[in-house]
């Protein structure tokens, strides 16, 4: 899914303070972003509200990003933000390298065989510790297709679709 430079992308899930400064932790959707950084300005939403906030400092702390906030100055204030998505203008997230791409961008695209024939639309996105796995809405099925070079063969931003070469790789045994 292509979007607007100004449309809002969720970076991540804030789920606790840390110290007594304002920092807050993020579980980020992610886990190898390099958007969080010192000097982006970011929304922080929550179900009814929106608010602006600018990161000073940000930097990796185990599976957490923790960031300190401007205006955010003490623990009783971040303890507030608990539970908002952090979000920032798609114009605003980090460069990506070659042949790497955003989840967001994954979602609604077409999967194909090497035929051509559609196999179904990507629905969904799961991060777990070996692989990613996107969820492909297969008629009345859901597939998980591993994002591994064994099994993707192209992503066409473009066109619109994943290619791989074989339905059967990612089917699961009858047995």
């Amino acid at each position: 899914m292509i979007l607007d430079d100004n449309a809002l992308v969720a970076l991540g899930l804030i789920v606790k303070p840390r110290g007594l400064a304002g920092e807050i932790l993020v579980i980020p959707h992610q886990p190898s972003s390099r958007s969080f950084r010192a000097g982006l300005d970011i929304t922080i939403r929550f179900e009814n509200n929106e608010t602006a906030y600018h990161i000073e400092k940000s930097r990796q702390s185990g599976k957490y990003i923790s960031m300190k906030l401007r205006g955010i100055d003490d623990r009783t204030a971040a303890a507030k933000l608990v539970g908002g998505q952090v979000l920032c203008a798609q114009k605003l997230l980090a460069a990506k390298n070659k042949d790497e791409y955003y989840v967001f961008e994954l979602i609604g695209l077409k999967l194909i065989d090497r035929y051509g024939t559609e196999l179904g639309i990507v629905k969904d996105h799961l991060s777990l510790p070996t692989n990613d796995l996107l969820v492909v809405e297969a008629g009345k099925e859901e597939l998980l297709l591993p994002l591994i070079k064994d099994i993707v063969r192209e992503i066409s931003l473009q066109e619109g679709f994943i290619k791989i070469d074989s339905i059967d790789r990612i089917m699961p045994d009858e047995d």
